[in-house]
């Protein structure tokens, strides 16, 4: 390219040489490398190998590291920065399944930055027939986990996806319930959830005030989740109906009001047997006990940037994550 009549971009007049590699504006005398070199020095090569060994252990804690590399923490941060940022753009998303009925799982895992909540949603599909989940990219949104959330969650889903979903698999949630109400999906409720917050209020332990009501209402709430028989369930209901005027605490009549609202929806794997529906949402609760596992290893990220490109990382490392039908590993 001709530069013979080229203008100078400060004043606009015109350009002469002055030295090999630099030019000159006539007006106001300026000069100006032509070929500009950045400063500093090079960067060291990348590679996600690094990356890849903090998150199977291999590496231990960066005070650690550091003492026995004889780098400091801030330089291995870095390091450890650079590999990350090099796997994110080398490695692609999981893929999701092309054809084939699916199950969606949902859970929220709720955290606080600059004394901030935010909440990063975990949605999981698997297809029926498969025994492990794929994990779709992490939502962080600003605040704690609402029903306007995962509306905006679930909508991102392809519609390909959201078409051949037929169940959720959920704790409760509202905004997880309604959503899957309007898309006509079947509705799996967790039982550990249920179970726990009944005994919250009445354990079941030895040295429990209210051991003999907390076996009670355990055994009757056991029996309506694993009955086969439909014959014997109206006397089951009727028996937790009588507990639930009895007891002294309104937590424990709220969440026994509502088992009685929706207690075919915790028994929706015995009505489809054919959709191999787990009975609790742990493969969510397990990929979020990862999550937090990252957050406590770190020791916290400093901004939300951090934390979306970690989680990020993490999820194009772990793809996948084991998800049976009622009786699960995880």
């Amino acid at each position: 390219m001709n530069k013979k009549h080229a203008k100078s971009p400060c004043c606009g007049a015109r350009v002469v040489r002055f030295g090999c590699r630099r030019r000159q504006c006539i007006q106001c005398h300026k000069t100006w490398r032509v070929r500009q070199k950045k400063r500093g020095r090079k960067k060291l090569r990348s590679n996600s190998q690094l990356v890849l060994h903090y998150f199977k252990h291999s590496i231990p804690s960066l005070c650690g590291w550091s003492k026995r590399t004889g780098k400091t923490v801030r330089v291995l941060e870095r390091r450890l920065r650079a590999s990350r940022d090099f796997f994110l753009k080398q490695t692609a998303w999981p893929k999701l399944p092309t054809q084939g009925d699916l199950i969606c799982l949902g859970d929220g895992l709720v955290f606080q930055i600059h004394k901030q909540w935010h909440t990063c949603y975990l949605i999981l599909i698997r297809e029926v027939t498969k025994n492990e989940a794929i994990i779709y990219p992490p939502v962080i949104l600003k605040g704690t986990e609402t029903s306007t959330g995962w509306e905006k969650v679930l909508a991102s889903l392809p519609n390909q996806i959201k078409q051949r979903i037929r169940a959720l698999v959920c704790d409760g949630h509202r905004g997880l319930v309604y959503y899957a109400m309007r898309q006509r999906w079947l509705i799996q409720r967790c039982h550990f959830h249920l179970l726990a917050a009944i005994g919250g209020r009445r354990s079941r332990s030895r040295r429990s005030r209210h051991k003999a009501e907390g076996d009670r209402i355990y055994v009757l709430v056991k029996s309506v989740l694993n009955e086969s028989d439909e014959r014997t369930i109206p006397k089951l209901l009727l028996q937790i109906d009588d507990e639930a005027l009895n007891t002294t605490s309104p937590e424990l009549r709220k969440y026994l009001r509502g088992f009685l609202n929706c207690w075919e929806d915790f028994r929706s794997y015995l009505y489809h047997p054919k959709l191999n529906l787990p009975t609790t949402n742990n493969t969510a609760e397990s990929l979020a006990g990862c999550f937090t596992e990252l957050l406590h290893r770190a020791r916290g990220f400093s901004t939300l940037s951090s934390i979306e490109k970690w989680f990020a990382a993490f999820t194009k490392y772990k793809k996948t994550i084991k998800c049976r039908g009622r009786n699960q590993p995880n």
